[in-house]
Order: C-alpha cells, then sequence, then structure tokens
C-alpha cells in the first residue's frame, strides 16, 4: 500500500483497496499473503480516457505487489486494464450485472 499512495493520491480522485487488503485494513484480520495482488477502486465523475487508464495502469508493474483497479462512477465501473486498450466496448459492471458499453458513453464531454 504504502508504495501505491503517492501514485493514487495524485490521481486527484478517491481510491481506496477493497478485496483482501480492504478487509483485513477494515477488520484487522489478517487475510492477505505475499503473493496476494492488490484491489483498489479508483472513483470518478465520468470514464478518463485510454491515455491517463494507460499512463496508471504503466504505473503498476513497479510496484511489490500485483494491482487490480476498478475506476468506478455512478453509472457502474470499469477494470482499467479493460479502459487502457481503448477497446471500443468495455464491460461495466453495475448493480444490476455487467453489460457491454462504448466507453465514449460515460466520459465527460
Amino acid at each position: 500500500m504504502r508504495a501505491i499512495v503517492p501514485t493514487l493520491d495524485a490521481l486527484g480522485h478517491d481510491w481506496g483497496p477493497v478485496g483482501g487488503v480492504g478487509f483485513e485494513l477494515a477488520t484487522g484480520r489478517p487475510t492477505t499473503t505475499p503473493a496476494s495482488d492488490l484491489d483498489v477502486v479508483v472513483r470518478c465523475e465520468a470514464l478518463p480516457g485510454t491515455g491517463w487508464a494507460a499512463a496508471l495502469l504503466d504505473a503498476f508493474p513497479v510496484l511489490p505487489a500485483r494491482v487490480d483497479c476498478l475506476v468506478e462512477t455512478t453509472a457502474g465501473a470499469v477494470a482499467l486494464a479493460e479502459l487502457a486498450t481503448g477497446a471500443d466496448r468495455v464491460i461495466l459492471r453495475t448493480a444490476g450485472g455487467a453489460c457491454l458499453v462504448d466507453p465514449a458513453g460515460f466520459r465527460a464531454t
């Protein structure tokens, strides 16, 4: 966590750990191991562009653990790795289920 805080704080968006690390931090119960990945959610008003996503994704390989990041908007969440590809369709995870969407429709205008 210490290694990723400066990178995520510099984004100017709310973010936090989820998954095993989030559970461990919230409960104080040890659940992670050295082989565990770090699941992170970054909250944005709208989906950021491919360049933003790719730059953030490029910062993760230098960290001591694998990072799995979701970009969460009011409409749902998209995997950072998928957003960074520039694909015409991405999987938007919503409370009602997952659906394929054009990310351009969820970006700030």
